[in-house]
């Protein structure tokens, strides 16, 4: 799809029988921070609209820090034609992989038939839309930072009608907002990963202990800020 700020995007078609039934997507971008930090930043899910422009709303469902697993859900506010979506996400790490390889490796799925009683008042009117089978994540660490890299596959089925084909919709989301919301992120990730952040002081403070462990699975120092975000008594 293209390369702007680091970020290299590549979809593929699911295609039989002269029918195109979905697509599988492959994300790969470097930044300058920790593995702890970079996940700190996803997995911190209702801290989401604090940095991310395409989620106004998210929330906890719960949360299993000794296994690194949680279940949150979040609202998706997609650029034109493509409406506004909901997704829950279930997301468990592979903690031996962490152990034995160094990597932090986390497999997400979508629950679509979950108890709307169990969503957040806002979340129970949107539409949720399904992963086709996981969505995995891994946080590679590197010389000066963390790759990452995301792995998905997206059933047309399961999207709301399109103007066009949803192949092209799924090219042109990523060719247009891919690098927009990198753009977004990488320029955020200085701000939101410092003493003065909501995240940064979620992260300092780490008062279940998972982002130390994930730090120390991955043999890396923990940043100069964190020292500083302790300090601060406004730490979460």
């Amino acid at each position: 799809v293209g390369t702007k700020y680091g970020l290299q995007v590549y979809t593929r078609g699911r295609c039989a029988q002269g029918r195109c039934g979905g697509c599988e997507c492959r994300i790969e971008a470097t930044a300058p921070h920790g593995v702890a930090e970079m996940a700190c930043i996803f997995g911190e899910v209702d801290l989401l609209p604090t940095w991310h422009p395409l989620v106004p709303r998210s929330a906890f469902l719960a949360l299993d820090a000794e296994a690194c697993a949680f279940t949150g859900v979040l609202e998706a506010a997609l650029p034109w034609p493509l409406p506004r979506i909901g997704a829950v996400l279930d997301l468990q790490a592979d903690i031996d992989r962490l152990a034995n390889d160094g990597v932090f490796h986390v497999d997400a799925t979508t629950d679509t038939e979950i108890e709307k009683t169990r969503l957040p008042p806002w979340a129970r009117k949107l539409r949720l839309v399904p992963i086709d089978g996981t969505l995995a994540i891994r946080f590679t660490p590197v010389r000066g930072g963390t790759k990452l890299e995301i792995r998905y596959a997206i059933d047309f089925a399961a999207l709301p009608p399109l103007p066009f084909a949803p192949k092209r919709a799924i090219d042109w989301l990523f060719f247009i907002a891919g690098p927009l919301v990198w753009g977004t992120i990488t320029r955020m990730l200085s701000k939101q990963l410092s003493a003065k952040s909501r995240i940064g002081a979620r992260r300092a403070n780490d008062s279940l202990g998972m982002w130390s462990r994930i730090r120390a699975g991955v043999g890396q120092e923990a940043p100069h800020w964190i020292a500083a975000a302790r300090e601060d008594p406004k730490c979460e």
